[in-house]
This record gives structure tokens, sequence and C-alpha cells, in this order.
């Protein structure tokens, strides 16, 4: 389990340059926190409909996905709760 502090480190750490704002790259997410807790952010970022849990950039045919902070804060809050759940 992570709390905001480590969460935020672990994010800085990861994180590179789309622009000016810093991500990690969607792949790079799901090694880090898993694709259950990855694939949850999508979800719930469909539903607040806020769209900020996830982004893109790229040029040409290519566009490279990453995850934001506010992203990968949910995905570390799914991993959070799903330990505290296998604990109970």
């Amino acid at each position: 389990m992570m709390n905001k502090a480590q969460a935020t480190e672990l994010f800085q750490r990861e994180a590179v340059l789309f622009g000016d704002r810093d991500g990690i790259p969607e792949g790079r997410a799901v090694e880090l926190l898993g694709a259950e807790a990855v694939s949850f952010a999508h979800r719930t970022e469909t539903v607040d409909k806020r769209g900020y849990y996830f982004n893109g950039y790229g040029y040409g045919p290519f566009t490279a996905c990453y995850m934001t902070l506010a992203g990968f804060y949910i995905a570390v809050t799914y991993n959070n709760v799903t330990a505290i759940q296998k604990k109970e």
C-alpha cells in the first residue's frame, strides 16, 4: 500500500514530459500498478467525465498515451482498497 506522498514520489520518479506536463506512459503504469488498477482508472474517468486521468501526445500516425498524476492516484487507491479487502 502507498500513501499520497509515496505515490507522488513514485509518479515523479517515473514520469516523462509530454508537451507541457508530466505523465507516465500507459504501458509503464501497467507495469508499476497492474492492468486491473489502470483499467479501473479508465473506467472511473469515463464515469467522472472529467477527462484528466489519461491523455495522449503525438505527431503523425503515433500517439503516446499516458496517465496523469490524478489517474495515478486513482490507480494507487484501487490497489490500496484491494489490499485492505484481502486483509479483511
